[in-house]
């Protein structure tokens, strides 16, 4: 009988519910970020071979009203436009959530990434070396500017440096900027400078070698 059924739904009954029925399916997709940026140089250079866009170097308007600007643009032959500014917004004077501050700073720092960098083999800490191109790691947020000296800055980070790890944009623009290991003269003496550390763990053998060619050979190096 119908003794202890619970539901007069399941599928076996009269008016129940249909086993295994159709179901909505989302048919959207989404592109990544490169995808997106390919579509829209496509789109752009579409509409400049067509003459669909207009490059202005300066607009100016004696006040802000929609009058002015609509007259100033009459010259131009089209029913609607899309204006872009290319100026980038002071983020200085953004606002954020406070929330958001700790993932926002914390996201700066730089925990650990394996970078290329050049070393100049015909410097005195490059001795020993076969190879130029040797991997550093670096777990800091120190910079080292680049020596009005040019034979000073020994050790360069490559064009895209990054082999392993996480780095933002910002941090990624200071490297291009910066060097890993720099010679400056104080007085009578040499200063070596390093930015990344060179004997992480003591197992890092790549750049620990920089580490004894300074210690052993420093003495040697005549410039700066």
């Amino acid at each position: 009988g119908n003794a202890r059924q619970g539901s007069s739904k399941p599928p076996h009954y009269r008016g129940g519910a249909t086993s295994m029925g159709p179901q909505n399916r989302d048919h959207s997709f989404s592109l990544n970020k490169k995808e997106k940026t390919l579509a829209l140089k496509c789109a752009l250079s579409n509409k400049s071979k067509n003459e669909e866009i207009i490059f202005l170097d300066s607009l100016e308007i004696d006040d802000h009203k929609t009058k002015k600007l609509f007259n100033s643009l009459k010259k131009f032959d089209f029913n609607s436009a899309l204006f872009i500014h290319s100026e980038k917004s002071n983020n200085e004077n953004e606002f954020k959530p406070y929330i958001d501050a700790s993932d926002n700073r914390g996201k700066e720092q730089v925990g650990g990434i394996i970078l290329n960098a050049q070393i100049d083999m015909s410097h005195p800490l490059g001795f020993g070396y076969e190879d130029p191109i040797v991997p550093v790691y670096k777990n800091n947020t120190v910079w080292i500017k680049p020596s009005k000296n040019q034979y000073s800055s020994v050790v360069r980070y490559t064009p895209n440096p990054l082999i392993d790890g996480f780095i933002t944009e910002n941090n990624a623009k200071k490297i291009d900027k910066t060097v890993s290991l720099l010679v400056s003269k104080i007085g009578s003496g040499r200063a070596i400078l390093f930015s990344n550390n060179p004997n992480f763990r003591g197992s890092w053998y790549g750049t620990n070698r920089l580490f004894l060619n300074a210690i052993l050979l420093g003495d040697k190096i005549r410039v700066p």
